[in-house]
């Protein structure tokens, strides 16, 4: 296309997803590369409604280790206002077993020692599987 100039007046940077993705689990002070951090804070200033959302994620792990489960009707409310479809789903489980989850938010009791026990038996089980009989299956399990 002759005639035609394409100027550019700034570097584009792009960010990956797995960039974003991340900030579900660190927040964006946590970010060692200064580079990356002001590249992740001007995408969000440009899509308000992903920072919303990552906000709306850190006030629920907030709300998770707190001990005060009357904010969790205000946090659903304010969930729902954002009209998100996979938030919607969350919100529906959510809401099924409210009490479970108040109860997670009150005690500080965790089922994870257990499940990890599961997980332990399970897969010692499956390498067995037509090895050997019950006897030292349970020996392989107890020791």
């Amino acid at each position: 296309m002759k005639g035609i100039r394409w100027e550019v007046s700034q570097k584009i940077r792009y960010l990956k997803r797995n960039d974003i993705k991340k900030l579900l689990y660190t927040p964006l002070e946590g970010i060692q590369d200064i580079q990356k951090r002001k590249d992740i804070e001007q995408y969000l200033s440009i899509q308000p409604e992903l920072k919303q959302m990552l906000e709306l994620v850190s006030d629920f792990k907030t709300l998770l280790r707190g001990s005060d489960e009357s904010k969790l009707d205000k946090w659903i409310k304010k969930a729902e206002d954002m009209h998100v479809t996979e938030l919607d789903s969350f919100l529906k489980l959510i809401r099924s077993d409210k009490e479970a989850v108040k109860n997670a938010i009150r005690y500080q009791y965790s089922n994870g020692p257990t499940e990890g026990h599961n997980n332990k038996i399970k897969v010692i089980k499956r390498q067995m599987y037509g090895r050997c009989k019950f006897d030292l299956l349970r020996l392989k399990i107890l020791c």
